[in-house]
């Protein structure tokens, strides 16, 4: 871990979530990625290639927002829970059961949601500061999520991208890809059938638009899914150094 830079940073307006964390990840190491933007501070814990915890100062986060948001309680619970916490020492989890209203199961798995929630939101965020601080992480007192770092970059982009910007960082319609991994990256990552029929039929030959129109998913999806691609450096607009590098890939596994 000596020959590791100790902390990597970008400003989401250059640089999205989805490539800080996919740098990240080839860099296996843990530590703590905190993404700033004017009084809200989110920070994703990551450890063994995997989002492990995330946080966040945002009120709107919090459990009982998160429930309500999902009818789990209704305002009055919410309003009589957050009034029983101002006069004692109990914690919001603690309350829900003491109160009968959730059982300790149902809790874990809404505290997994509502942390799960605050990770995927990051991935929408397009102004503000991110930055990752390699560390090693001690023991929370905290119910964990175990969400794998590339395939949450493969979900959270698709999510987080517009057609444009997609479109856009493909190089245009027009714009010829190639493709470039190895097939333990792609199980890693975890792509489903369909992900995958899209990325095997890059050969550096069709457009952008000749796969949103031999694909499987509809032109958006298409869109969002290739751009997920260029995200986690499976794929690049082609250039004159390319040649024919995709159709040897394609060769070298049916030998195989």
């Amino acid at each position: 871990m000596a020959n590791q830079p100790s902390s990597y940073s970008t400003e989401l307006s250059r640089e999205s979530l989805g490539a800080l964390l996919t740098r990240v990840h080839h860099h296996r190491v843990p530590g703590v990625l905190e993404a700033t933007d004017g009084d809200i501070v989110k920070r994703l814990y990551i450890k063994d290639g995997n989002v492990i915890y995330a946080s966040s100062t945002d009120r709107l986060d919090r459990l009982g927002p998160y429930l309500l948001d999902e009818e789990r309680i209704t305002p009055a619970q919410l309003e009589e829970l957050a009034e029983l916490r101002r006069r004692g020492e109990k914690r919001f989890g603690r309350l829900l059961m003491d109160e009968g209203i959730l059982s300790p199961a149902e809790i874990k798995e809404a505290i997994q949601a509502q942390v799960g929630r605050i990770a995927w939101s990051l991935f929408s965020w397009r102004r503000g500061h991110a930055r990752f601080n390699l560390q090693e992480l001690r023991e929370r007192n905290a119910i964990r999520i175990q969400q794998p770092i590339l395939n949450m970059v493969l979900r959270g982009t698709r999510l987080g991208c517009d057609e444009e910007m997609a479109l856009d960082a493909l190089g245009g319609p027009e714009s010829r890809l190639v493709a470039g991994y190895d097939a333990e990256e792609v199980i890693d990552i975890g792509l489903d059938r369909d992900e995958y029929r899209l990325l095997y039929a890059i050969d550096g030959d069709l457009s952008v638009q000749d796969l949103i129109t031999a694909s499987g998913l509809d032109g958006a999806e298409t869109l969002r899914t290739l751009f997920a691609f260029k995200t986690l450096g499976l794929i690049h607009p082609r250039s004159l150094e390319d040649g024919s590098r995709r159709v040897l890939l394609k060769r070298s596994r049916t030998r195989e």
